[in-house]
């Protein structure tokens, strides 16, 4: 038997897998670039919808909100703004009847309307409380890309978790060594098998060898020299297998022949008899 040896070849993926998170990276930069290019038209709306409620504000005389204060703060005039349009409806019971902000709530209807209207009229199909609810980039991003958060996320584990896997399965190998087979794990532990107890040897799907054997099971994938190393591992357990029946051969030809010496011994058969004989067995 050579004392060659003869090793699995694993398939190479990191070009592939190159790829696949470049793909991923374009596309979240591309919509990263639409949603910036969402926001600037949403951050117009806003500017609009912030100065017609400080223009509205100013016709009331209440002072509540100034192009001084948006300048100054204009996160926190914004939420102002945005709370203002949406207040909370309460009512309760008190000694001097029911007391609630319902005429608040009806009045701030009436100015949310007349706002809706300015926007319709410049084009802007959203309400004003949409164009007052993020007041940056940031909130406006994470809020309106929920379902592509949600579906890259998916990819982004899977390729994740294809990759690692990819990663850890290149520390299998096969190694063929004279009659020895050393088949490493993912866990880079190794396991050992005399050719002559393997029992079945196929290819599997992924490019992938399985090793069936007395106490032993093993399983490999992406090698690229599948079909030679399964060729190979039949030539050897073939040759071992010629070798064994040969020794066997020889052994039931050994006994034949003893039995054969004895009959001559006691004189039951003559010498030219046991040549002859032993010329059949040796095959000489």
């Amino acid at each position: 038997m050579s004392n060659n040896q003869i090793k699995s070849k694993k398939i190479s993926l990191k070009k592939q897998f190159k790829i696949v998170w470049i793909v991923l990276a374009v596309i979240l930069v591309c919509n990263i670039i639409i949603s910036l290019i969402s926001y600037s038209s949403y951050k117009k709306g806003q500017d609009l919808t912030a100065a017609s409620l400080i223009v509205s504000d100013a016709i009331t005389g209440t002072g509540k909100f100034t192009s001084e204060k948006l300048e100054k703060d204009r996160k926190g005039t914004i939420r102002s703004m945005y709370s203002y349009l949406n207040p909370s409806y309460y009512s309760y019971r008190s000694s001097y009847g029911t007391i609630s902000n319902s005429d608040v709530i009806s009045a701030v209807r009436k100015v949310e309307s007349s706002l809706n209207e300015i926007l319709r009229g410049e084009k802007y199909n959203k309400g004003a409380s949409y164009y007052l609810k993020y007041t940056s980039f940031g909130e406006f991003y994470s809020n309106t890309n929920t379902a592509f958060f949600i579906i890259y996320g998916i990819l982004f584990l899977i390729v994740g978790t294809l990759n690692l896997y990819y990663l850890i399965d290149r520390k299998t190998e096969i190694v063929i060594k004279n009659e020895l087979l050393i088949c490493k794990r993912n866990n880079g532990k190794s396991i050992q098998a005399l050719l002559e107890n393997i029992n079945s040897v196929e290819t599997t799907r992924l490019k992938g060898l399985s090793l069936i054997g007395n106490g032993f099971k093993y399983k490999i994938i992406l090698v690229e020299n599948n079909e030679v190393l399964r060729e190979e591992i039949m030539k050897l357990l073939s040759k071992i297998s010629k070798v064994e029946h040969k020794k066997e051969d020889n052994y039931d030809s050994m006994n034949e022949l003893k039995k054969y010496k004895k009959l001559l011994d006691d004189g039951i058969i003559t010498e030219e008899e046991f040549d002859k004989k032993k010329k059949e067995l040796l095959n000489l």
